[in-house]
């Protein structure tokens, strides 16, 4: 509750040196007309569907789902009919270009619905927050080069047939020799291929997908314990760990920002 308490203060304050951490909350059906913002940005839907139309072309960000988006991009804005909630962190241009020329960020608009990349996200947010982390232009880059190679590493995985069979078994709470079994290879081979694809083992992999999974289940109000047979964990303190492993915050400091309690 205090870390939680202490998040909110510092949303309230809005300043991350230079930087903005901002929570807004949008009634249902929200239309907003097309605009630009100053400054660069990534945000975490946290509740409801954040729909934009960019250049013609729609782009629909549901919960648990992260919007890269560089400055002065013209878009439009509607809320899905049960409104929405979401958590942006505002960069300045200084920052903005760093990280451009650093690690190719910003390039372009990114959607990408990926529960788990939305947990690192907030995990490092909770963790900053948590140790008093200097909030200066080396903070954002250490923030960026930990969460933006993950985009590419989830759609490798999702992309290679074996390793999205794997993890099927995987989230169900199958062992690394089962999904071995189930796609044709021997156990250490799949470590390796899971290895070159995203950094990460079989296992590290398997609680990845897990959280996953339970993220999605929280979203919709399910219990606790409900949620931790259902993903694959022996019980809800293994839930809990695999959640701060995976995110630096336990499922309940999780579940309060999506039912928008902080």
């Amino acid at each position: 509750m205090f870390l939680e308490k202490r998040l909110l203060a510092e949303w309230s304050r809005g300043a991350f040196a230079g930087m903005r951490l901002s929570a807004t909350r949008y009634a249902p059906g929200t239309l907003m007309p097309p605009h630009a913002h100053a400054t660069a940005s990534v945000s975490l839907v946290v509740r409801g569907v954040f729909s934009e139309r960019i250049d013609g072309s729609g782009r629909a960000g549901p919960g648990l789902s992260v919007i890269v988006k560089p400055a002065g991009v013209v878009h439009e804005t509607q809320c899905g009919n049960g409104g929405c909630q979401t958590i942006s962190l505002e960069l300045p241009g200084r920052v903005e270009s760093q990280l451009r020329a650093r690690h190719g960020a910003f390039a372009r608009v990114g959607h990408e619905d990926d529960p788990v990349l939305t947990a690192a996200l907030v995990g490092l947010w909770l963790r900053a927050l948590e140790s008093d982390i200097v909030r200066d232009d080396a903070w954002m880059e250490r923030w960026w080069g930990s969460c933006g190679p993950r985009i590419g590493r989830e759609r490798a995985v999702r992309s290679d047939r074996r390793l999205a069979r794997a993890l099927a078994v995987g989230a169900c709470g199958g062992s690394a020799a089962e999904a071995a079994a189930r796609v044709g290879v021997h156990p250490v081979h799949l470590c390796r291929l899971f290895c070159a694809a995203t950094g990460r083992g079989t296992a590290a992999n398997f609680r990845r997908v897990r959280v996953r999974r339970a993220m999605e289940q929280l979203a919709d109000g399910d219990a606790l314990a409900s949620v931790a047979s259902g993903c694959g964990f022996a019980d809800q303190a293994h839930m809990t760990r695999a959640f701060v492993a995976e995110t630096g915050a336990t499922p309940g400091v999780l579940r309060a920002l999506m039912e928008g309690r902080v």
